[in-house]
């Protein structure tokens, strides 16, 4: 855990004093949270570059259910996941930042046990309002966000939602990614 953060703080600095790839994401958004009324909005790079996936992904692969939304700032990369699948098969849309380009590939064949993952991402509550909504569980404690992840877990669409503190610990945050019911905050 001392690792990540370690690394998570490098990431921070390498952002600040080198800027981020894309152009339409500030560098500035990568910054510590600060407690304020909302964390995070449209804007913010942990949630346009997800947007930005999720459509790009919805446009390559007409008609495909979606079962992954991610973003991942826990070391000196930045990583967006988008998975779905159609008829023909499981696939992956992965951008990081050091490589600058999505990677999407076939990464399996078509199951009843993958159909079962699948959400409709116009029903779960947008990423900006479920990083805020984590954040508020974090009763005031979280310094960054390292993480964000929606995925089906036993039928259920779920957040996970991961913040670093100022001490160096870890505050995990999962609750249903359509109502909001808070299932646990680990600090």
């Amino acid at each position: 855990m001392k690792s990540v953060l370690k690394k998570s703080h490098l990431f921070l600095m390498l952002v600040f004093l080198l800027g981020v790839v894309n152009p339409v994401a500030h560098a500035a958004d990568l910054v510590p949270v600060q407690p304020t009324v909302a964390v995070v909005d449209e804007q913010h790079q942990a949630i346009s570059w997800a947007n930005l996936m999720l459509n790009g992904y919805l446009q390559h692969h007409t008609g495909a259910s979606i079962n992954e939304i991610s973003f991942d700032a826990t070391d000196t990369v930045v990583t967006l996941t988008v998975g779905g699948f159609d008829k023909d098969g499981v696939y992956k849309a992965v951008f990081t930042n050091t490589e600058n380009k999505v990677k999407d590939e076939k990464v399996g064949k078509l199951t009843k046990t993958v159909e079962k993952t699948a959400f409709d991402p116009s029903s779960i509550l947008p990423p900006a309002v479920a990083v805020n909504f984590a954040y508020a569980q974090a009763e005031g404690k979280a310094t960054s966000l390292l993480s964000w992840a929606v995925k089906t877990d036993k039928g259920t669409p779920k957040y996970t939602v991961v913040f670093a503190t100022q001490d160096k610990k870890i505050i995990t945050v999962v609750f249903d990614a359509v109502s909001g019911k808070l299932f646990s905050v680990t600090k």
